[in-house]
């Protein structure tokens, strides 16, 4: 039997990290089961997240993909925010559907980039939802209850029409659903959730069942020392990807690479964001270092004199005759104006140990410190890898940059095609205004396109400064590689050294 798309081993191992990471400390236990029937369960007794990939039925891998992490998102919230407790089948059954919206609020304020993701789930949930139907059947007010949690995200309206018995029902219901998703705790949510049951009189069987379907499902008692969050809810807004009114259609969530079919042996892996905190708080000190390398040391304004030209000084005259003109600091030239980027090998090999880590793991460390002295110094540089030529970090990426350099991992590919991420590091290396263009290609040997590149890597000459730094190098790696970038323009290093390396040759290169 086939493996489903969630079923591989990455995708699932990916998946749950990513739900653990969203919980914060001291996670839930996390299941990916297909169980009919079950959107997502969180149980506060067992600790545990059960969430089905194939809630929605007949999705393809990328879109079941990114509606597996807004559930796992979701059941986040409830884990974070949420506190069950015994109530009348109807009473939770009402609460619930009001604590959902009021925890995806919180998670959306607490983590910005889930908004696209979530969005995604609404939109699927809400075409997925029937018309509301034209009865006095109070359990209608229910359904409407929960189809605008959803509407209200995408700026819709509720789909069908309630009779005038409900309309009127639903007057006095609405106000009370919007104040629980702005209510302080889920006992709050409760409360409200008993009102509107009491005033609808409802009862269970009233409810419909695709409401009961589309439920998430909370279960157990927390235990003493499992304790929600305290943090104020946001109130409830439009849904943009950006957070402002422009366009409602979200963009890919901080650029990774989805699932879309996953055969055995394709070259992409995804790469997410990830904790970067300990790895910039390793790369901090070398990039402090490196910035006061490269920052311009100050010069004494006093003029001094030049040979040709500037400002008659009569004094300099009678001192000097041949040398009457003094200059300014501000008249001397500049310091060479840098641009810089960084691709790294995102090849299999690279998932070779050294020193207790990775040698991608530590060319990751030797990106963060570049990352970190240059976005300081506000130097135009890129990071991005190879064979996939995707951006990593720039001037622009903010944290995502940051969390998408922790979070690189080897591709399942040993095919590299250098000579492209040449050629395209290149191109925007020549496209920016510089003095000096430098790029770094930190690789571990042997591409597949060896005599292109070296065509390329001569041809840039004079107006590129390509540099390769060659990974854990062994005679027959280093003379394949100098003859690509030539013996003036190889640097071969132990891995665990890179960010030593790295520092040492922009050092070297702010004195050209």
């Amino acid at each position: 039997m086939a493996l489903k798309w969630w079923q591989w081993k990455h995708i699932d191992e990916r998946l749950k990290l990513w739900g653990r990471a969203l919980q914060g400390v001291e996670p839930y236990r996390i299941e990916l089961v297909d169980e009919p029937g079950l959107t997502g369960l969180t149980n506060f007794t067992q600790r545990l997240i059960k969430v089905n990939p194939e809630m929605i039925r007949g999705l393809k891998p990328r879109e079941g993909y990114e509606i597996t992490k807004a559930v796992l998102c979701h059941e986040a919230g409830h884990r974070r925010f949420t506190t069950h407790a015994e109530l009348n089948p109807v009473v939770h059954m009402v609460s619930n559907i009001l604590e959902d919206q009021r925890i995806e609020s919180l998670m959306m304020e607490e983590f910005a980039g889930t908004r696209p993701l979530i969005r995604r789930m609404t939109e699927a949930l809400y075409e997925k939802s029937p018309e509301l139907e034209l009865t006095d059947d109070p359990g209608q007010v229910i359904a409407a209850a929960l189809e605008w949690r959803w509407a209200i995200r995408l700026g819709l309206g509720l789909k069908g029409e309630l009779s005038e018995i409900n309309k009127e029902r639903w007057e006095q219901v609405r106000p009370m659903v919007e104040d629980a998703w702005v209510a302080a705790s889920t006992k709050d949510v409760d409360l409200i959730a008993w009102r509107i049951v009491t005033l609808l009189g409802i009862k269970e069987d009233e409810i419909p069942d695709w409401v009961k379907i589309s439920l998430d499902r909370c279960g157990g008692m927390r235990a003493g020392d499992d304790r929600t969050e305290k943090k104020a809810p946001a109130p409830p807004k439009p849904f943009y990807a950006d957070g402002s009114d422009g366009d409602p259609h979200p963009a890919p969530f901080d650029g990774e690479l989805l699932p879309d079919g996953h055969k055995e042996g394709g070259r992409d892996y995804p790469i997410e964001p990830a904790p970067y905190a300990e790895l910039e708080a390793r790369a901090t000190p070398m990039s402090r270092e490196l910035i006061d390398e490269l920052t311009p040391s100050p010069i004494d304004d006093a003029p001094r004199p030049t040979a040709r030209g500037g400002t008659l000084s009569v004094r300099q005259y009678l001192r000097e005759p041949e040398r009457p003109f003094l200059i300014r600091d501000d008249e001397r030239l500049a310091p060479p104006r840098l641009a810089i980027r960084v691709t790294i090998d995102h090849s299999t090999s690279m998932n070779h140990a050294v020193a207790g880590r990775t040698r991608i793991q530590h060319a990751a460390e030797a990106a963060m410190m570049l990352h970190l002295a240059c976005l300081e110094l506000e130097i135009d540089h890129g990071i991005s890898v190879m064979p996939q030529q995707l951006t990593l970090a720039n001037l622009t990426t903010g944290e995502r940059g940051k969390a998408l350099i922790a979070g690189v991992v080897p591709a399942k590919t040993g095919y590299e095609n250098l000579a492209i991420a040449i050629e395209r590091q290149s191109s925007e290396l020549l496209s920016v205004v510089a003095d000096l263009r430098v790029l770094f290609v930190l690789h571990d040997g042997y591409p597949n396109d060896a005599e292109k590149a070296q065509r390329l890597c001569l041809a840039l000459r004079a107006k590129v400064e390509v540099i390769g730094v060659l990974i854990d190098p062994d005679d027959a790696t280093a003379k394949a590689m100098r003859d690509i970038f030539g013996t003036d323009r190889l640097v071969a290093c132990a891995a665990n050294y890179l960010p030593n390396k790295l520092a040492a040759m922009l050092e070297s290169i702010r004195g050209v």
